[in-house]
């Protein structure tokens, strides 16, 4: 009973804010918004860096997750103190950004434009591009390292014998095991992506926005209607991509099953 009590308390704080959002933003003029050059801007650019963003951090996952699986297989790398200390530090290197805030970060860039004389808006959709692949980068990790080692465990030894090497291997041993991992990743890395307002709090602009932007403006101007529906606008626009991407990869292994 006590664990339903706990539950249900932090599903009201998770659902009530959405309920907020759902409710206020219905009621917003969507009509404005929809045809608006500075709505179809933000969007299109916050669409584009969020999917390159959600690329590049899955990308530099398995990259890393190919490494930590080569340190911790006795059959690749042997047995060496070393392996430990190198498993770590590429660990780590995936985590540090939980240790450094997103403004701290934007922050930097900012000050390394005006250092270098560089146009803002040239600095500006890179330091978005790190920042989203930096933050999405641990959650990524967390699925895609324990399934890759998993996969070396079962199969090294057979693929070492049957000589699979390059994409043969990754079609017949990583893919099917990770492709579920995969989509989700995908998915939760365009989101984090998507709706954050970390960076582009400091290089936001009359040219260069991004729907959280969009929104951060609204709520200055206490355009509270406004902002709800761009809120509403972000929260469909994730749930959707979150629910389909995912299942996008599951159908697939489906259909090969």
């Amino acid at each position: 009973l006590l664990q339903w009590l706990v539950l249900a308390l932090f599903s009201l704080f998770f659902v009530a804010p959405m309920a907020a959002i759902v409710i206020n933003g219905l009621a917003a003029d969507f009509g404005p918004l929809f045809k608006s050059a500075t709505f179809h801007k933000a969007l299109l650019t916050s669409l584009t860096l969020a999917t390159i963003s959600a690329l590049i951090a899955v990308a530099l996952a398995l990259a890393l997750a190919r490494s930590q699986r080569h340190f911790s297989s006795r059959l690749r790398a042997g047995v060496r103190t070393s392996n430990k200390i190198w498993s770590a530090l590429l660990a780590f290197s995936g985590t540090v950004y939980l240790a450094v805030p997103a403004l701290v970060l934007g922050l930097g860039f900012f000050l390394l434009a005006r250092y270098i004389n560089a146009d803002p808006g040239t600095v500006a959709p890179v330091a978005l591009v790190t920042a989203n692949v930096m933050m999405a980068l641990p959650f990524a990790l967390a699925p895609l390292t324990p399934a890759m080692t998993r996969a070396a465990d079962k199969y090294d030894r057979l693929a070492f014998s049957l000589d699979l090497r390059g994409r043969a291997r990754w079609r017949l041993i990583e893919w099917p095991v990770l492709r579920r991992d995969l989509g989700y990743v995908l998915a939760l890395a365009f989101c984090l992506s998507f709706g954050d307002l970390g960076v582009i709090a400091l290089f936001g602009s009359q040219d260069f926005a991004t729907l959280p932007w969009l929104l951060y403006q609204q709520m200055g101007s206490y355009r509270t209607t406004d902002a709800a529906g761009m809120a509403l606008v972000l929260l469909v626009l994730c749930l959707t991509v979150f629910l389909v991407v995912p299942k996008l990869f599951e159908g697939r292994q489906n259909a090969e099953t």
